[in-house]
């Protein structure tokens, strides 16, 4: 955990640099992250499958004996350092690496699997219409008492990992009377902050305020908690402000 950190505030210093020199060599594979509906079935299929061995593979247990799976201390993490990678200026690259790591665990599963994004920006206005949230990739809302989301196809996992009074289980609850989700930042907003943003500080706090964190809140429960990577929704969404932030770095 403490190499996220570290690998946080490399990559935030890299940031500040990124364009002074030209690299001295270059990646063996470059791997290209696609939005989750330009995926072919077969792709999906695949992601879904490596995602599941990733939530089923145990973890070396830690000295305190806690039994977990690699997927369960992925959350973990983010609940350990939710302090310190919110609401700082390593939230942009704290999740960066937290992304990577994901996707590291992702191919030691299956080779060459590469997470996708999910642009909510196509699904801005009225985002519980959006396929991503159906039972064809994530699934929707959360049903029943404990608002468990009963379509997505990573449903059988339960997380180790909850926020406080969460059950175990995937769980949303959209923030919209339950059944609709409002408004999330649309395009324009999203062009405007990339586009118009003078400098890092000032895009990273834009960009982890409304349009990050409406994700979250909107479709609520576990997702708007610190456990919100127990569902896999979520690296879809950290995809997509990732994506965003290598757009403002291409600006320099």
């Amino acid at each position: 955990m403490v190499s996220l950190i570290r690998s946080a505030l490399l990559l935030a210093a890299v940031a500040s640099v990124a364009l002074v020199g030209q690299a001295s060599a270059e990646c063996e594979t470059i791997y290209v992250r696609r939005e989750v509906r330009d995926l072919a079935d077969e792709e999906w299929r695949v992601f879904v499958e490596a995602v599941q061995k990733v939530m089923k593979t145990e973890k070396p247990q830690e000295a305190d004996g806690q039994a977990m799976t690699i997927y369960d201390d992925l959350v973990k993490q983010h609940l350990d350092y939710q302090d310190k990678c919110h609401g700082t200026p390593i939230f942009l690259p704290w999740h960066r690496a937290f992304l990577k790591t994901f996707e590291l665990e992702l191919q030691k599963a299956v080779p060459g699997v590469v997470a996708p994004y999910w642009h909510w920006g196509f699904d801005s206005q009225a985002p519980h219409h959006s396929e991503v949230l159906s039972h064809k990739y994530y699934g929707g809302a959360g049903q029943g008492e404990q608002s468990c989301v009963p379509d997505t196809p990573f449903k059988d996992y339960k997380p180790t990992y909850t926020a406080d009074g969460m059950p175990k289980c995937i769980c949303r609850q959209y923030d919209d009377n339950g059944n609709r989700i409002a408004p999330f930042s649309p395009i324009e907003e999203l062009a405007s902050i990339v586009e118009n943003s003078p400098d890092f500080d000032d895009f990273s706090s834009r960009i982890e305020g409304n349009p990050h964190g409406l994700v979250h809140n909107g479709i609520g429960y576990g997702f708007s908690s610190m456990s919100s990577p127990s569902d896999p929704i979520f690296f879809a969404h950290h995809a997509f402000v990732d994506m965003l932030w290598a757009k403002f770095q291409e600006r320099e």
